[in-house]
């Protein structure tokens, strides 16, 4: 017991000491500056070396040959620091807070602008890696050793988040970050810190958490304004929050604002539909003038076709300066743009013909090339260029929801489950896979799944407006006139398309024949259509399809279809709505006529169907059957001909085919149908 009593005399006293020196020495040692020298060197007697140095030589007696390294930075912005005559002084200091750090400032006399570097400390041993950061100029420096522990610590924060950011690890961005973010005070010295963080937090797709840092940067004042500014305006667009985003950004003076921010408030602007103040946002990004520097963008080509398509409804074209050397081909693929969008698409391939003799092979030509085709039904050549877009960049999902739809069309299911898996191993958040994979299951007969997908596209990108479209397609398809119209509605407000015209006035004749007049809808989406793209029998043929529904205007549609015809031979509907004014007349014979000359031109599945159901209609059911044969053996799993195949085989066994027809329809109330839709939408 007495040895333990004493054992525990002695560690009292040793407290009682230990206590008192800390104490005495606390006020003493109060020194962050040991070591300290200084120098200066001309660029011009530096001398290349090709020795190993060990790090205190850099550290201590080699400082000259460490700003050496300066002249070897590739697109330095201080290039003064790379001059080989430019004297350029050192002053370097041992810092005693922590790890003995020694930190070196380098300036030159007369500029505001100055170098600190110094060595970090690894965990096990030291790596030779430089921090260099810009500081403005202090000739107190060493006096106030403003370069201390937390401050270091927030710049090498800052420079391996800046690092990483830049490599695409978020994730150790995000912790580092939320170690700062949880002091219980925000600092402005952290400000370049909250920006990091916020950054990663948008690439890993948390909008509104990186909102709320982004705006702590600007509380702060930390940081560009105008980059902050545009951070959070980009944010509170994802957010649909377009108001506030606009507020945020119309902050900026005019003279301030560079061209990220001027597209972006065109876009804004336009998804407003405020058209006036989105044409001086594009028109401005085209021809910028930032801090009275003006500076022509002609390559800003979204900008070009923004301004294009808004022309489209003022019938006047746009003038952008060119650079004298790309010109001819930047003109071009401006040309491509606005015929496709007027819809003049003779015109549009002339001028993909003039850019792809400087760009051979390329995959935007291409692209576009396969649409132009597929909209003039040119099918086998629209198929080759989306089979040669392929092969360029088989990683590419633009415009495939479209290459599905046209191998849809012509039956090809095993090209078309290819493309579906190669796209969803792709990438599974864009909507063009989920669109193509809704094609597929529609090819299979299974509507309800493709909707499925379909609205799975739309959620990835509300604003997608071909998503919308088949939507419309497949209620449609569904026998849901009056759901389609909303959908077809909402396709024509993000784009003025003809596949969004043409699904409405189909939705609203298909109405009429329901027994609700929706007459002078259809007609005003037609003129619509018609107003938009006058050059396209597409359009003509909406209008020919509307006044075919009354007696009274079929001669007139008669014309219409004609019209249409004349602007482009091939354009299928335009065929079929003169042979249903035909079969309307009573005229079978003249109807098959016309329908036999074009299955010896183009032998296509739905000229065969086509001529199944005249041959039908005319009570010939020995000479449909075949036709009904021929379509599915170019598509098996095409809907019409399966539906005309078992009709005429009903009808041979002397059974009614619309007898369940009858029953399904004799339970649908008209003002059940007049309910169900609603005006406007």
């Amino acid at each position: 017991m007495s040895i333990l009593s004493s054992g525990i005399v002695l560690c009292g006293l040793y407290i009682v000491f230990a206590t008192i020196i800390v104490l005495t020495t606390l006020n003493i040692l109060q020194l962050t500056a040991l070591l300290q020298a200084n120098g200066s060197f001309n660029g011009s007697n530096l001398t290349a070396i090709d020795t190993t140095l060990s790090l205190s030589d850099l550290l201590y007696t080699r400082c000259k040959t460490v700003s050496q390294a300066f002249s070897l930075i590739l697109n330095f912005d201080q290039p003064l620091f790379q001059s080989n005559n430019q004297t350029i002084h050192v002053q370097l200091i041992n810092n005693l807070n922590g790890w003995n750090k020694a930190t070196v400032l380098f300036y030159i006399n007369g500029y505001d602008i100055a170098i600190t570097c110094m060595v970090r400390h690894g965990s096990y041993y030291v790596e030779g890696q430089d921090i260099s950061t810009k500081r403005a100029y202090d000739p107190m420096w060493i006096c106030k050793n403003s370069i201390r522990e937390r401050e270091m610590l927030v710049r090498t924060l800052e420079l391996q988040m800046s690092n990483l950011l830049h490599d695409g690890e978020f994730d150790s961005v995000l912790l580092l970050g939320s170690l700062v973010a949880s002091l219980n005070k925000p600092q402005e010295q952290f400000g370049a810190i909250y920006e990091l963080y916020a950054d990663a937090l948008m690439a890993k797709r948390d909008t509104t958490h990186a909102l709320r840092y982004y705006k702590l940067c600007l509380a702060l004042e930390c940081g560009n304004e105008v980059t902050i500014r545009l951070k959070i305006a980009r944010c509170m667009h994802q957010l649909d929050d377009i108001s506030n985003a606009l507020v945020i950004l119309k902050a900026l003076p005019a003279n301030t604002r560079p061209l990220p921010v001027l597209m972006l408030l065109g876009k804004l602007y336009q998804s407003q539909g405020l058209t006036q103040q989105a044409k001086l946002a594009y028109s401005a990004a085209l021809n910028s003038k930032t801090l009275n520097i003006t500076r022509l963008n002609p390559y800003a080509l979204e900008a070009s076709f923004a301004l294009a398509e808004m022309a489209l409804n003022e019938q006047k074209q746009i003038d952008i300066q060119l650079p004298s050397t790309d010109g001819e081909w930047l003109n071009a693929l401006f040309t491509t743009r606005e015929c496709i969008l007027t819809h003049r698409l003779p015109n549009a391939l002339e001028a993909i013909e003039r850019v792809e003799k400087i760009f051979s092979t390329n995959l935007y030509t291409l692209l576009e090339k396969a649409r132009v085709q597929m909209e003039l039904e040119w099918t086998e050549l629209s198929l080759n260029s989306f089979h040669k877009a392929r092969q360029l960049d088989n990683a590419n999902v633009m415009y495939m929801d479209m290459y599905a739809k046209l191998l849809k069309q012509c039956g090809l299911t095993t090209q078309l489950n290819n493309l579906v898996r190669d796209l969803l191993g792709i990438s599974d958040n864009r909507p063009e896979p989920w669109l193509a994979a809704a094609c597929y299951s529609d090819m299979k007969g299974d509507s309800t799944t493709a909707l499925q997908l379909c609205d799975r596209a739309i959620a990835l990108d509300k604003d997608f407006a071909r998503s919308h479209v088949y939507r419309g397609q497949l209620l449609f398809k569904l026998n849901r006139a009056e759901h389609a119209v909303a959908a077809f509605t909402t396709a024509c407000k993000l784009e003025k398309s003809l596949d969004g015209y043409e699904g409405l006035v189909e939705s609203y004749c298909d109405i009429c024949l329901k027994g609700v007049d929706k007459y002078l809808d259809a007609m005003n989406v037609a003129r619509l259509a018609l107003l938009q793209a006058p050059k396209s029998p597409r359009s003509h043929v909406l209008l020919g399809t509307v006044l075919s529904l009354r007696p009274e205007n079929r001669d007139k549609a008669k014309k219409t279809f004609e019209r249409a015809l004349t602007l482009n031979p091939d354009t299928m509907r335009a065929h079929f709505g003169l042979v249903d004014l035909w079969i309307h007349d009573g005229k079978y014979d003249q109807a098959i006529a016309k329908l036999l000359t074009l299955a010896q031109k183009q032998p296509r599945d739905v000229l065969y169907v086509k001529l199944g159901d005249v041959y039908t209609l005319n009570r010939e059911y020995g000479n449909a059957l075949p036709y009904y044969h021929r379509a599915l053996s170019i598509n098996p799993t095409l809907t019409k001909a399966l539906q005309g195949l078992e009709r005429v085989e009903k009808l041979m066994r002397g059974e009614d085919p619309d007898a369940a027809l009858s029953t399904i329809n004799g339970t649908i109330d008209d003002d059940d149908i007049e309910s169900e839709y609603v005006d406007g939408v």
